[in-house]
């Protein structure tokens, strides 16, 4: 709904080659910079109270309205008057506000969303989880099944005087298969 007692309203003179503008405060730095006439202090004060009025009695706690206006610029010289002419633009800013009953619903859509966000999380985390444990357990699985002679084997020092036992007692000349074999 539409707080019309808060409105902000002006007039973007046709010297600007923008018109995206709402606020006076951020026109007023560019009017100064390049020399534009300011067009709302050349409003007329009747002009203003009567959009005023017509905010307030049009638009007060509605959802939409439609307002027309002519002849706001109360300009003596000529270069306003060409600057504020019917080219020139007329804004108006009025804030929005919601209603209570309005206003706890999308709280309570807010909570539902955020615990489903949660809900959403805590169930990707956990399932993670368990498919990282399950695939630790399944790679000692195969680990185990898999098992080879390069598992068991080690690698020690052998001293020449082992080596000399080993040909005096164990070593078969006789045998196809080398000694390193």
């Amino acid at each position: 709904m539409l707080e019309t007692d808060k409105a902000l309203l002006g007039v973007i003179s046709n010297e600007f080659s923008s018109f995206t503008f709402c606020n006076q405060w951020i026109m007023d730095d560019i009017i100064k910079d390049k020399g534009h006439q300011n067009c709302t202090a050349n409003m007329s004060p009747n002009s203003r109270t009567t959009m005023r009025k017509e905010l307030h009695r049009k638009c007060r706690r509605k959802e939409l309205c439609s307002l027309s206006f002519e002849n706001v610029i109360a300009a003596k010289t000529p270069a306003v008057k060409k600057a504020c002419d019917d080219e020139s633009y007329l804004f108006v800013q009025i804030p929005c506000i919601i209603p209570s009953e309005d206003l706890t619903i999308r709280k309570i859509y807010g909570l539902g969303i955020a615990s489903a966000g949660v809900f959403i999380y805590l169930f990707v985390h956990v399932t993670v989880e368990y498919v990282k444990s399950v695939q630790g357990n399944s790679y000692v699985e195969w680990d185990v099944k898999t098992c080879s002679a390069a598992d068991y084997t080690v690698e020690f020092r052998i001293h020449p005087e082992m080596y000399e036992y080993f040909q005096e007692k164990y070593l078969d000349e006789t045998n196809p298969i080398s000694e390193i074999g």
